[in-house]
């Protein structure tokens, strides 16, 4: 046989194999679908969980492949989710910020590494160095050295404050930590076709119980906007997660919103962030390293690089997934606060697209966070069923007055048909009565019951008068933006 028919022949057989080798990851990473009854297993964790609507938004190289709702907008309603259906977003919105950022940045109008007092010379913190070193980056990877949560009271759950005041009250708080340490987090909300808030309640602390509608008023203050105040839909997700994946680049040829430059500066890790063990059962989707981005959670998901970012706004939660390797990205939101859904389907949905086993993630969450709740409401009995049977010091009137703490402002204990009140000036409706506890503590009952319970603590000087008073969280599962830990009032005037 002619060698040179040989030598085709042999590099035709090869490259067949090379082919057929290769023809899985070909697949795999054109994949244009959605797991296979796909629809049928988001209704059946909806349901089992009780979480009364969702929305996900899935794209894959560069088409949207999934943008649908399920579930009702409120429950015992009969109003559908659907693409369209906006919810709150909660911190998902810090990445649209970045954006906006990046446009400037493009513009030549600011740069990433500006300090924060040239263009906004009133901005102080509790530090002057850290007010002069501060930068625009700083700002957006939470390293200002504030504590987790901390000034989050002058937001959540409500406020009358403006944004600039927030600011200008940012002087005030303590830091916990360095400049270049970790930090915070804020969020806001409105429309017309929309998602409900749900929360359960009534099982002891928050989080246990059967689920209720929560005020939709209460979409948190707008001067937290917009940093994590958007209010999106899953028709919304797709584009955006269409323009991430294209680096800036507008869908349908339509330009682009910020440039590559930009982008690669928005998924820069920057900020390393504890990497908390997760028990055996979740193990193996422990990352190996997990940081913080402008913006963004950039870490590993069993091998391969994710960038995401969860949110969270009282009644509401969400996540953005982006696998860069692979061109997908996807989101999921629900009107409900339970998130071993959203984790849940967002491993089983990584899983998928990297070609990976499945783990069952949904059910391990949901076992997992069922265990997280039976510990806190245990410590949560333990640590209040035997209160010391001692005090009050003061006859009730005595606790009567108007106290101030530095940041947050005044708070109102009055003194009514032989009951404590107490009344939080600077946040709209969050006030209530204080039951005896024990010694001089009392613990919150606030008229509005999706208000986390405080324990408020009277502290006496050596003549016997009111000095000053702290707070904590009566759970052990508060969300940490109930800060009430970093509060401290003294009287605004000499008590008699």
């Amino acid at each position: 046989m002619n060698r040179k028919v040989i030598i085709v022949r042999s590099l035709k057989r090869s490259l067949s194999c090379y082919l057929y080798a290769i023809a899985p990851l070909i697949l795999r990473h054109a994949v244009a679908a959605p797991p296979a009854n796909f629809d049928d297993r988001v209704e059946s964790l909806r349901k089992q969980v009780g979480v009364p609507g969702i929305a996900i938004a899935i794209v894959e190289n560069g088409k949207v492949t999934l943008a649908k709702g399920y579930g009702a907008r409120k429950l015992g309603a009969p109003e559908p989710v659907d693409a369209d259906t906006i919810f709150p977003t909660g911190s998902t919105g810090k990445a649209f910020t970045v954006a906006d950022l990046g446009i400037l940045v493009d513009q030549k109008k600011i740069d990433w590494d500006d300090k924060v007092i040239d263009h906004l010379p009133e901005f102080q913190m509790y530090d002057p160095w850290v007010t002069r070193e501060m930068t625009i980056r700083d700002l957006l990877v939470h390293r200002s050295g504030l504590g987790l949560g901390e000034g989050d009271l002058l937001f959540v759950p409500r406020s009358n404050l403006s944004r600039a005041e927030v600011v200008t009250e940012e002087h005030i708080l303590k830091p916990a930590g360095m400049l270049h340490s970790t930090s915070d987090d804020p969020p806001r909300f409105a429309n017309a076709d929309r998602a409900y808030p749900h929360a359960r309640m009534n099982g002891g602390l928050r989080g246990i119980g059967d689920q209720e509608v929560l005020d939709e008023r209460d979409d948190l203050a707008r001067n937290a906007a917009p940093a994590g105040g958007l209010a999106i839909s899953a028709n919304d997700f797709a584009r955006w997660l269409l323009i991430q994946l294209e680096a800036g680049k507008l869908p349908d040829g339509d330009g682009r919103l910020f440039s590559e430059a930009a982008h690669e500066q928005m998924w820069k890790p920057v900020l390393l962030q504890p990497n908390r063990p997760r028990p055996t059962s979740l193990q193996p989707t422990q990352p190996m390293f997990y940081t913080y981005a402008l913006g963004w959670d950039v870490q590993d998901y069993r091998g391969a690089k994710i960038v995401w970012h969860g949110g969270a706004v009282f009644g509401f939660q969400a996540a953005v997934v982006l696998i860069p390797e692979k061109n997908v990205g996807f989101s999921i939101e629900i009107n409900s606060e339970d998130g071993e859904v959203i984790l849940g389907l967002m491993d089983e949905l990584l899983d998928h697209y990297l070609g990976l086993p499945k783990g069952d993630w949904p059910e391990k969450m949901i076992d997992y966070k069922k265990q997280m709740m039976a510990e806190g409401l245990k410590k949560y009995q333990t640590a209040s069923a035997k209160p010391v049977m001692e005090g009050p010091s003061l006859s009730l009137a005595g606790y009567a007055g108007t106290y101030v703490d530095p940041w947050y402002g005044n708070i109102e204990i009055g003194n009514a048909n032989n009951k404590l009140t107490i009344d939080f000036k600077s946040t709209p409706r969050m006030s209530g009565t204080l039951d005896h506890w024990q010694y001089d503590t009392f613990i919150t009952r606030f008229t509005d019951k999706a208000i986390e319970p405080a324990y408020v603590t009277f502290s006496l000087d050596a003549e016997g008068k009111i000095d000053r008073i702290t707070m904590k969280p009566v759970s052990p599962l508060a969300d940490f933006s109930w800060d009430y830990q970093d509060l401290l009032f003294r009287p605004t005037t000499t008590k008699k």
